[in-house]
């Protein structure tokens, strides 16, 4: 009996070693996912950015300015996409509400505001005996103030709003920072889950 008892406790331990090893697996996959979707957006924002600054001189056009909204309509069109990015169909920036898309526009075509669906309680993989590891990111705050900078600089744009223009500049640089971060905190993420591994 006590060995039998030995036996049982040996296999209940293999599998949840083995158990981890799928979640650590699992939570190398989400952080991988995170940090590409992360890194397009970053990208999308210097574009941005460097767009506005263009625009932002005095003898540019109207009509240039109206050409370089529709190029940030297609930005925030990617974005949404980017916000909504799955791993093996679980929305990776909903929090715990992984079965729910975190952001919807509001009109693909002229886009107003964007609704974050998710929720701020972050998803978590067991990787250790009595350890966890936070996996997803906070959708709301890495997107929602994107999202206003976006849209307020298109509809500067196409107002043809200088000041408004400039205004954007200014909140894309915030907002270039906040994904920094949150990149920054996936990367660390990453290392930990290498260390288990």
């Amino acid at each position: 009996p006590v060995a039998v008892t030995r036996v049982l406790n040996l296999k209940s331990n293999l599998s949840e070693l083995d158990q981890i090893s799928k979640n650590l697996t699992t939570a190398q996959t989400w952080l991988d996912a995170g940090e590409t979707a992360l890194g397009s957006v970053q990208d999308m924002v210097t574009e941005s950015k460097t767009l506005a600054i263009a625009m932002r001189n005095d003898t540019v056009s109207a009509e240039d300015r109206q050409v370089s909204a529709e190029q940030i309509r297609g930005y925030i069109l990617e974005i949404e996409s980017l916000a909504n990015t799955r791993v093996q169909g679980q929305y990776i920036f909903s929090g715990t509400k992984t079965d729910t898309a975190s952001f919807q526009l509001d009109d693909q075509e002229n886009p107003t505001t964007a609704t974050y669906s998710g929720n701020s309680t972050t998803f978590e993989i067991k990787t250790g005996y009595n350890t966890t590891i936070e996996v997803s990111q906070n959708g709301d705050s890495l997107f929602s103030d994107l999202f206003s900078s976006m849209i307020d600089l298109l509809n500067a744009l196409e107002n043809d709003d200088g000041t408004g223009i400039e205004t954007g500049i200014a909140d894309l640089d915030t907002n270039f920072e906040t994904i920094n971060t949150a990149i920054a905190d996936i990367g660390a993420k990453g290392v930990r889950v290498e260390t288990k591994e």
